[in-house]
């Protein structure tokens, strides 16, 4: 778990939009994706 405050909007944290954006590529690989994400972290 991580905790992290900023002043920034959420909206405009680069933290945030990275997370959207792997969600989107992790929904657009399925499984086989998620897997080889898993194995390289």
């Amino acid at each position: 778990m991580e905790v992290f405050a900023s002043p920034v909007e959420v909206d405009r944290q680069e933290g945030w939009r990275h997370f959207l954006v792997e969600g989107r590529l992790l929904a657009l690989g399925g499984d086989a994706l998620r897997e080889r994400v898993v194995v390289l972290r």
